[in-house]
């Protein structure tokens, strides 16, 4: 689809390059212009869009794909409340997250080093020992508890629950049966005037 779409990347991030280097290489011609937005979560990134050229009366997408894992209940709510604001007459929300403290998930990361279970992230221990420790609660609760009072309809999924569509096992820690955490996908949808709800 045509079009355009801001990226709120950080400004150092090489994955809007290496797109750009693939998509080159491949030969493939790009069918929405990228505009790249250098804020944080809690800077005045809705300005910024506005200014660089996002109509915020058209149905727009998006996607908080790896930044939920590092922003407490507060800044997530005023994002996901910025997002519904919007005047448009239908909104696209899909992202994921953890729910545990980090406190939880340092023991959790003790504990898998102790058992050798670093060895999950390709030999080198970057999620236990990386990823796991700093991460922030998020949210706190399922994305469906989390959104709907906002009248979001929400779909939502855990990591776990996609690896056994599919017969593969996830690693431990993003399973809570082995004593991992809830790792939540989610994808939601806000209709101008429509009920409350989940699905």
């Amino acid at each position: 689809m045509a079009g355009r779409y801001s990226d709120l990347r950080d400004r150092h991030t090489r994955s809007p390059r290496l797109q750009g280097r693939v998509g080159a290489r491949s030969g493939l011609t790009a069918t929405a212009e990228r505009v790249t937005i250098d804020s944080d979560a809690t800077g005045n990134w809705r300005e910024l869009i506005a200014a660089a050229g996002f109509d915020h009366s058209q149905p727009s997408s998006w996607l908080l794909e790896g930044l939920l894992f590092y922003l407490d209940r507060e800044t997530g709510d005023a994002i996901a409340a910025d997002i519904a604001a919007s005047p448009a007459p239908a909104t696209w929300l899909a992202g994921d997250y953890v729910t545990v403290t980090p406190e939880q998930r340092a023991e959790m990361a003790a504990h898998h080093r102790e058992n050798g279970e670093e060895s999950q992230d390709s030999g080198d221990g970057n999620i236990v020992d990386g990823l796991l420790p700093h991460t922030a609660p998020g949210p706190g609760v399922p994305p469906a508890q989390w959104l709907s009072q906002a009248r979001w309809e929400v779909t939502e999924s855990t990591f776990a629950e996609h690896g056994s569509l599919i017969d593969r096992r996830v690693p431990d820690h993003w399973d809570p049966k082995r004593g991992g955490d809830d790792m939540w996908m989610f994808h939601a949808r806000r209709m101008q005037g429509s009920p409350a709800g989940s699905r």
